[in-house]
């Protein structure tokens, strides 16, 4: 390797910059001299390649507001959320009693629907 292929030297960075200015001036005359049908198809080339780029990149413009509703939302729900609110302790013993009657009601209902089946199987026993 000679002194000049090393990379960060200033002789290789001076030799890229006249490479690539002989370049562009050869690619550009190249480019000066294409005949009609070819720019035009260079033309529409580039064109529809642009066209489809610019159509996957861009998003309809209403999907811009899809995170800001959500976020929208999120500080509405924070802000509204009022923990579950517990019954005073009167209400508590109140709502034991019911229980408890509610309890007894339904043993007591069970008991008669049993009665009741006795007596039937009583009834036709004797018959």
């Amino acid at each position: 390797m000679t002194h000049t292929e090393l990379p960060g030297n200033a002789d290789s960075d001076e030799a890229m910059d006249v490479f690539a200015a002989r370049a562009r001036t050869l690619l550009t005359e190249s480019a000066d001299h294409l005949d009609g049908d070819t720019l035009s198809r260079l033309h529409r080339a580039r064109s529809a390649a642009l066209d489809s780029a610019e159509g996957r990149r861009r998003m309809p413009w209403h999907y811009a507001f899809v995170p800001a509703g959500l976020a929208a939302a999120l500080v509405v729900g924070v802000a509204n959320y009022q923990p579950p609110a517990t019954l005073p302790g009167a209400y508590d013993e109140a709502m034991g009693q019911a229980v408890v009657e509610e309890l007894d009601l339904l043993q007591n209902m069970e008991f008669m629907a049993w009665l009741a089946l006795q007596e039937e199987g009583a009834d036709g026993s004797s018959s």
